[in-house]
């Protein structure tokens, strides 16, 4: 027998190099299928793909308005650089995650 226990709410993020994928509607539905179950779902991505041809699903369900469009630096060492200073800024508030990553 088992107990009826609430599952626990998670923030899950994806990273993907770019969104929406037309060929990838396994992000998608993984995407939907975690929100479906209540998660809160985020999508960072490098580039956004085309939005001619979009999977019905991405605008049903808003999943445009979750997607943060990230800037890396393509310069190596600026990337290295602006890796530290996060660390810096932010490392502070969880030191241990920090450490085990």
């Amino acid at each position: 027998m088992s107990e009826d226990r609430p599952e626990k709410k998670m923030r899950i993020a994806f990273v993907v190099h770019e969104f929406p994928m037309l060929s990838e509607t396994f992000i998608v539905n993984q995407a939907i299928g975690l929100m479906d179950r209540g998660h809160e779902v985020d999508i960072f991505t490098r580039q956004l793909g085309p939005m001619e041809k979009v999977h019905p699903d991405v605008r049903r369900y808003g999943l445009l308005d979750r997607v943060r469009v990230l800037s890396v630096p393509e310069n190596y060492v600026f990337r290295v650089i602006s890796a530290i200073a996060l660390i810096f800024k932010y490392g502070y508030r969880h030191p241990i995650r920090l450490l085990h990553s």
